[in-house]
């Protein structure tokens, strides 16, 4: 995300045109509040814990499902239905998303990339119920097309 943020701030010092300016500034002010949330998470993270994460791939995927305006994948965490919210984030992209849970002095993360098609960063968000062992990502479609699999990489696309 960071990366990110300098790409379209350059992009924004380039852009001549008004809308493009809108755009951009638009990115930057989102990729900004992004970037600042994970700092402000891991920053509260690493002052209780008093050490750096240890990062734990998640493997257990459950299964995703294709809505109308919707693509939702459920993660299966054990204990993820024990912790505060705040400790439990997910980022999303155009094309990809990161859901990450700290438990027990660990990080626990999960990044798909080469979604398909393009999602709303903006209106996707994550579920987490309290006591209940899984997460659901919702990604908002960009556009409101059947997706066959979840990423590029399953249809035999590029990556």
């Amino acid at each position: 995300l960071r990366l990110d943020l300098v790409e379209s701030k350059q992009l924004l010092a380039m852009a001549t045109r008004p809308t493009n300016k809108n755009y951009q500034k638009k990115r930057v002010a989102r990729l900004d509040a992004e970037v600042a949330k994970g700092e402000k998470v891991l920053s509260v993270f690493a002052k209780s814990t008093g050490f750096s994460t240890l990062q734990i791939s998640i493997k257990d995927v459950g299964e995703w499902l294709n809505a109308e305006k919707f693509v939702k994948i459920t993660v299966k965490l054990p204990g993820v239905g024990k912790l505060a919210d705040e400790d439990i984030c997910c980022w999303f992209t155009d094309t990809s998303f990161c859901l990450w849970a700290i438990m027990d002095g660990k990080k626990h993360e999960l990044l798909i990339k080469n979604l398909l098609y393009e999602i709303i960063p903006e209106e996707s968000y994550l579920r987490h119920v309290k006591g209940c062992d899984e997460v659901v990502a919702t990604c908002r479609k960009k556009d409101f097309i059947k997706w066959n699999y979840l990423t590029k990489t399953q249809d035999g696309g590029d990556l």
